[in-house]
């Protein structure tokens, strides 16, 4: 999979968002696909885009506060199992770090020590520019043929406390993964047969 689609799926989940105080809530999405706490009231966004023939669907809930100096949420970014096929997950997360790092100037992007969420894998990093007056912190989930992807953009000086920066980070809840497991789960349970051992005795020869 080359660099230039691997750059479209970088800019579908950089989509701009709703401002308000921090009034912290935890928000699920239509489908029950996630659940995030947000600082408030989310705006839903939803777009499919094309990408080097590829569809590719993206929703999720972004929010800000601060009178928009600070924005976070969640996006997930659905495509077809065939083209994820074709996708190696560690080429497509140095493809987000890459194109971040293009994208801020004068950046600093620093990778946090993760490489797997509730046993899926994932990559996070934070970005700080502007003598550390703007930072963005950015957590990308594979799960099947999704991407969830979490922001958390601080610009202009303006900080979630760590407090509040530790409750948004640590509150993501991936719901579709445990229906990916139990549909897993489910598929070895229907391809295990059932125990065949014979309960007819069997002769040994005399020694």
């Amino acid at each position: 999979m080359n660099r230039r689609f691997l750059a479209g799926i970088v800019c579908l989940t950089l989509l701009p968002a709703c401002a308000a105080r921090e009034e912290w809530r935890t928000v699920t999405d239509a489908n029950g696909e996630f659940e995030i706490d947000l600082p408030s009231d989310p705006q839903d966004i939803s777009r499919t885009a094309t990408v080097q023939d590829a569809e590719v669907t993206v929703v999720g809930k972004l929010c800000e506060i601060e009178n928009g100096y600070i924005s976070c949420g969640v996006t997930v970014s659905t495509f077809s199992e065939n083209i994820m096929a074709d996708i190696d997950t560690n080429d497509l997360f140095q493809s987000i770090y890459d194109q971040s790092l293009e994208s801020l100037d004068d950046a600093d992007l620093t990778k946090e020590p993760e490489t797997e969420f509730t046993g899926y894998p994932s990559q996070m990093f934070v970005a700080t520019s502007g003598d550390q007056q703007d930072r963005v912190t950015y957590r990308s989930v594979q799960v099947g043929n999704r991407i969830y992807a979490q922001i958390l953009a601080e610009t202009a000086g303006r900080q979630l406390s760590e407090e509040s920066r530790r409750r948004f980070l640590n509150s993501l809840k991936i719901n579709a993964a445990r229906r990916v497991d139990d549909k897993q789960s489910e598929t070895k349970t229907e391809a295990t047969p059932p125990d065949q051992t014979s309960t007819e005795s069997v002769e040994g020869e005399s020694p």
